[in-house]
């Protein structure tokens, strides 16, 4: 979905078994190693977005605080909140101040998401709007939900 849009996704992750060519054959590169040494090697720009989801809380902390440092519009975190809160609060009790304006989390719009291709759609819908600063409204102006009646 993300390369139908015209994103470059690129991959980072300490786990040589998972980050191949085979699992992510559209990655444009992937970089794999320790946190403290990919993070040296992420270039950014004003349209790079971030989505962090590693399952290895530790190496997810190295690699917020270096996001953190970079003018990028979106980060976006996988996982529940109380996850976010954890990330946060590590990275403030060693004196880094984390601002939330360009933190989503949990990430994604509220679609009823289930299945990983919905929840893609839900993220990758949640960064469009975010780099055209745009709302996630529904363009017709209903605020309720959509439901099927049974007939």
């Amino acid at each position: 979905m993300a390369e139908i849009l015209g994103f470059e996704l690129i991959l980072i992750d300490g786990r040589k078994n998972l980050a191949t060519t085979a699992r992510f054959p559209f990655a444009k590169q992937i970089i794999q190693g320790p946190a403290e040494e990919v993070t040296n090697q992420i270039e950014t720009d004003l349209n790079t977005v971030a989505l962090l989801m590693t399952h290895n809380f530790e190496y997810e902390v190295i690699v917020l605080e270096k996001l953190l440092t970079f003018m990028i519009p979106y980060i976006g975190i996988l996982g529940p909140k109380r996850k976010t809160e954890k990330l946060t609060q590590r990275l403030e009790t060693k004196g880094i101040q984390v601002h939330s304006d360009n933190i989503y989390a949990p990430v994604g719009i509220e679609i009823g998401a289930e299945t990983s291709e919905e929840i893609a759609l839900s993220i990758l819908a949640e960064i469009k709007a975010v780099l055209n600063k745009k709302t996630a409204d529904f363009p017709s102006g209903k605020t309720r939900s959509y439901t099927r009646k049974k007939i």
